[in-house]
Formats: structure tokens, C-alpha cells, sequence
């Protein structure tokens, strides 16, 4: 809980429960044609709709030293209603030797609302934003196979998207942060522009390993507008090396080892302004997987699973940053570790039963080890 503040921006919750009624409705229209010899055309229509009803409870405790008192209760009720519209067709040709070229287009229009208010209280939490999204989606790519044990697939990939919001109980004043009239929104359009480059190779040098190697580079442009008035420009670009190994020494075991490096670099110049600060961070995580799994029989199946990711991340200080030493202190650095033992055994011809252990442990070292946990999952079913 740390130091209580009493002032109207500290808050000390607990305890929070929620009750969610949740309905989904998917609607899929999907055709498959080869007007000509070696072409492939597929497209789909699809409508989809969300809605969501929820009421959730929460204390606050807001004087003296903390004990969990209830000074403070809030039920708030929420509302959400998501309609997505998309559409897509994907072309192929497959009459070049060794070589498939493809072409791809998405276009996904969205609407997606959400009330919120607590019951009771007109003044403490209030929100009716409407999000309007445009998304475009075109894809041209192409795989290729020199070799009977050898292939890969080299791809770009556009991505345009648009959003508008439309808050009617936005906070009346942006001068005085007393001012709670409703909700603290505070973009109005946000544009992304997306491209990405992604390479996948696979070798099988005998029958028994295969290996693949898979490159992808994004660069993404964010363009928001706050308030009407003020802008601010971001670019953000992630690169992701990943290769995996899987051996099959006898017909019954199978292992398989894969890891994952991923860069991601962020700029951004706050609101478009040379006063402002240019704030800049770059962090890096590494994630090693390995599984083994191994049939003792026809009806018998083991599984062990060992997954560990490592990040070093946004430690920078920020007094580093030019012009301006503001921005965040984006430090976290971590390991987590996941290990997991599985077992399935076929009772009869139709019916299965399996057993799962999984241990957890995240060690952070940036804030003196309070987020640490050791966690253990123990589950059992039946198929």
C-alpha cells in the first residue's frame, strides 16, 4: 500500500469483485474459386459484435494508516458494445516452378462504445467514448523451394489504420486537475502506419531434424492528436530473430528447441515541439523454449516444457535524455521461468484423462524484488 495520500489523487484499492454478462455473435461468409488453371482466389465477409455488461465493486481506504478499511465504496457499472465488418480476399498462382507467389487484402471497419459511471456518485467516475476505427491490411509475399529439403518465404506487409474518438463526458478543463466532470480523455485521432518485413527459411537435413530461422522487422509511424490543438509524432521499430530445432531420434520422442531475440526502440516528441522532451528508450528480451515429449505406448504420453524469458529494458536514466531531463522511468528488467510436467493416458477407445504441474518464477530487479512470486498450477481433466 506504501504512504496513504489523502489528496484527491491518491487512492488505495482493494478488494475489487466484478460480475460480467458477456455476449458474442460472429457471422462468416467464406468462398474458395480457381477461375483458372494453378490460380487460387479466397475471400470472406465477416460481422462480428461484442457486447458487454458489467457492475464492479471496489474500497478505497483513503485515511490513516492503511488497514483496509472500507472508507470509501464504488459500484461501477459498464457498458461495451464492439461491431467489427471486415472483409478480405488472398489471390495465389501456383503455375511458376518451385516459386508461389500471393497477394493479400484486408479492410476492417469497427465501431466500438463504452459507458462507464459509478451508481450513485455523478462526479467521481464517468465515461461515454465512441471509437471509430478504419483498418487497412495489404499483404504481397511469396515462398519458394529450391530444394527437396530446403524452402522458405520472403513477405511485406502494409498496415494503415485510423482511429477517432468522441468522448461526450470528457473532463471540462485541462488547466485544473480537480476538474472531474468525467472522463480524462485526451486523444482525438490517432493514425498508425505500419510496414513489415518478414523472412522465414526451413531445412531437413536428414529425417529426423528439421530447423527454421525466421527474421521480421517493423517500423511503425504514430501520429496523435490531442485535444484538437496539440500533436505529437512517434516512431517505433522492433526487430525479432527466432530459431528453432526440433529431433525425432526414435519414432516416439520428439524435442524441440526454439529461441527468440527481440529488439524494440521507441521515439517520441512530445506534442511536436522542440521545447518539449524528446524521450527515447530501448529494451531488448531473449526467450528460450525447450519441450520434450514422449509416448510410452499407445495409450501413455509424458511431457516436460521449460520456458525462460530474459529482458533487459529502458535502463537509461532519464536525466540522460536531451533537451529535456522529463520523460519516464521506463526501468524493468526481469526473468521468468515457467517449468511444466504433463501426463495423458487413454482410458478407452474414447475417453482420455491427463494431468498437468507447472511451476512460475518471476525474479525483477528494479524495484528491490517486491514483484517477485514463485507460483504453482496443478490441473487434471478428462477428454
Amino acid at each position: 500500500a506504501g504512504v496513504i495520500t489523502t489528496s484527491n489523487n491518491g487512492k488505495n484499492w482493494f478488494d475489487s469483485n466484478s460480475d460480467s454478462n458477456v455476449n458474442s455473435h460472429i457471422w462468416n461468409f467464406n468462398v474458395l474459386a480457381k477461375p483458372v488453371k494453378d490460380l487460387t482466389v479466397q475471400g470472406f465477409l465477416r460481422l462480428k459484435n461484442i457486447h458487454r455488461d458489467s457492475i464492479a465493486t471496489y474500497f478505497n481506504d483513503n485515511t490513516g494508516t492503511f488497514d483496509f478499511s472500507k472508507d470509501q465504496t464504488h459500484d461501477i457499472s459498464a457498458r461495451t458494445n464492439n461491431t467489427t465488418f471486415g472483409e478480405a480476399v488472398r489471390v495465389s498462382y501456383k503455375g511458376i516452378k518451385q516459386i508461389t507467389p500471393y497477394f493479400e487484402a484486408e479492410l476492417q471497419q469497427g465501431d466500438i462504445e463504452i459507458k462507464e459511471k459509478e451508481n450513485g456518485n455523478s462526479g467521481f467516475f464517468q465515461r461515454d467514448t465512441d471509437r471509430d476505427y478504419d483498418k487497412q491490411t495489404y499483404t504481397v509475399g511469396m515462398g519458394f523451394y529450391p530444394f527437396r529439403k530446403f524452402s522458405g518465404s520472403v513477405q511485406y506487409r502494409k498496415i494503415f489504420k485510423k482511429n477517432e474518438y468522441d468522448d461526450d463526458l470528457d473532463t471540462e478543463s485541462r488547466t485544473n486537475p480537480l476538474d472531474t466532470a468525467g472522463y480524462s480523455a485526451f486523444i482525438d485521432k490517432q493514425d498508425f502506419d505500419t510496414d513489415i518485413y518478414t523472412t522465414r527459411l526451413t531445412a531437413h537435413p536428414t529425417s529426423s531434424v528439421s530447423t527454421t530461422f525466421r527474421h521480421e522487422y517493423r517500423s511503425q509511424e504514430i501520429d496523435s492528436k490531442m485535444d484538437g490543438l496539440n500533436r505529437e509524432l512517434a516512431h517505433v521499430d522492433m526487430q525479432t530473430f527466432s530459431g528453432s530445432v526440433t529431433f525425432t531420434p526414435i519414432s516416439n520422442l520428439f524435442i524441440t528447441s526454439m529461441a527468440m531475440h527481440q529488439n524494440l526502440r521507441a521515439k517520441t516528441r512530445a506534442r511536436n515541439d522542440a521545447r518539449s522532451a524528446s524521450r527515447g528508450f530501448e529494451g531488448d528480451s531473449t526467450t528460450f523454449i525447450n519441450s520434450v515429449i514422449f509416448a510410452l505406448n499407445e495409450k501413455t504420453e509424458f511431457s516436460a516444457d521449460y520456458q525462460a524469458t530474459m529482458t533487459g529494458n529502458y535502463d537509461e536514466s532519464v536525466t540522460n535524455y536531451s533537451p529535456d531531463p522529463t520523460g519516464l522511468p521506463l526501468e524493468h528488467d526481469y526473468t521468468m521461468q515457467t517449468l511444466t510436467l504433463g501426463v495423458k493416458h487413454q482410458v478407452r477407445k474414447n475417453m482420455s484423462l491427463w494431468s498437468r504441474y507447472s511451476l512460475y518464477d518471476f525474479d525483477e530487479s528494479h524495484m528491490s524484488d517486491i514483484d517477485d512470486y514463485t507460483e504453482h498450477l496443478f490441473a487434471v481433466g478428462g477428454e
